[in-house]
């Protein structure tokens, strides 16, 4: 199959995951070949909450730049642009990781 028939395939899924029941992120993780993915609301109308996560680590992940207000989530709404990140533990100086006041990473 090739990736635009990836793609389509996986909006399809997504236009119908309400009807069958499923999961969102599932096209999601398929298409874009990665190991976790989580869905959140951020802001107006809906208010900002985590929808649904493929894996325990992506909801913690998720639920802890929600409750900071900053992280890729974040990133993405204000930039309208995907925010991917292949490897934790590569970003420790990214912008918006928690950080005690006037601390540093090490």
């Amino acid at each position: 199959m090739t990736e635009r028939r990836e793609f389509a395939a996986a909006v399809n899924e997504l236009a119908l995951s309400f009807e069958r029941g499923t999961s969102i992120y599932r096209p999601f993780v398929r298409v874009l070949r990665v190991g976790a993915a989580s869905v959140c609301t951020l802001g107006a109308p809906f208010g900002s909450e985590t929808i649904c996560a493929s894996t325990p680590l992506a909801l913690t992940f998720d639920e802890l730049q929600l409750g900071l207000g900053k992280g890729p989530s974040w990133d993405a709404m204000i930039t309208r642009h995907a925010v991917l990140i292949d490897d934790l533990h590569a970003v420790r100086h990214a912008p918006w990781l928690a950080l005690p006041k006037g601390g540093t990473t090490h």
